[in-house]
């Protein structure tokens, strides 16, 4: 058994790098080759709401993902704090065209996964939950995700506004994140922070990204990887029981 994952590419249009990326990884062989697929979040710079607009504007990624359902994988899309509230209009797609066995074969889920290959454990989840000490994150965390938040955006706000709110958004937190991160302590905080958040967790491996760090860190019986930012890293994961891979993209 197999799973390939990758997160964090933040495609913004059709048209840009990142959108060609995330198609590549899609005919990569070793995905065709995975018995699973996993998208842990922030695959789009923002895709949020039920807006059928995003269907139409990506609407390569969707074809690519009805195709590894048809071929028999499953397919995992676990939501990022750029790409959510788009359960509903995400399986109505799918629901389209694939029959129930199909459709039965992807889970879109916010906050984590468990899944198991073999004898090992894996949790997958975005990597945004090991903020939980950014206050000022988790505050904007609680109202995003909620039910009102959703349905504001999904029902009351059309989606030219929600283009141009989502742009605008993903631009102020990039100029933000210029000017105060530090990679080497960035990467130790989140060591720390997933220490504390995997210690009760009956798990093998931790498998996540948001922080667009990449990282291989091993504690006690446990086993903490981060996608990276595949922009600049160009690889993405190959999991198997015996071992996790990097695999380029480049």
């Amino acid at each position: 058994m197999s799973i390939s994952c990758i997160s964090d590419i933040h495609v913004r249009r059709p048209d840009d790098e990142a959108y060609q990326l995330l198609l590549q990884f899609l005919g990569h062989p070793k995905v065709k080759e995975s018995d699973s697929v996993a998208f842990l979040g922030d695959v789009f710079d923002h895709l949020t709401g039920e807006h059928e607009g995003y269907l139409e504007k990506f609407k390569q990624f969707f074809q690519k993902v009805e195709e590894l359902l048809v071929a028999g994988k499953r397919v995992y899309f676990i939501e990022g704090n750029h790409d959510f509230h788009f359960k509903k209009t995400f399986h109505k797609r799918l629901a389209r065209t694939l029959n129930r066995s199909e459709l039965d074969s992807f889970s879109y889920a916010r906050g984590s996964l468990t899944i198991e290959l073999g004898a090992k454990r894996h949790l997958l989840f975005h990597g945004d939950l090991l903020d939980s000490e950014n206050k000022a994150y988790m505050r904007w965390k609680k109202i995003y995700s909620s039910k009102p938040f959703g349905f504001f955006i999904s029902h009351i706000l059309p989606f030219s506004i929600v283009e141009k709110i989502g742009d605008k958004a993903s631009e102020n937190s990039r100029e933000r994140s210029k000017d105060s991160f530090n990679y080497h302590k960035e990467k130790e905080k989140y060591r720390q922070a997933v220490q504390v958040f995997g210690a009760d967790l009956n798990v093998d491996r931790i498998i996540g990204g948001h922080t667009h760090i990449q990282d291989e860190f091993f504690w006690k019986d446990k086993a903490y990887y981060n996608i990276g930012y595949p922009l600049k890293d160009k690889s993405f994961l190959f999991i198997q029981e015996k071992g996790v891979e990097r695999v380029s993209l480049a």
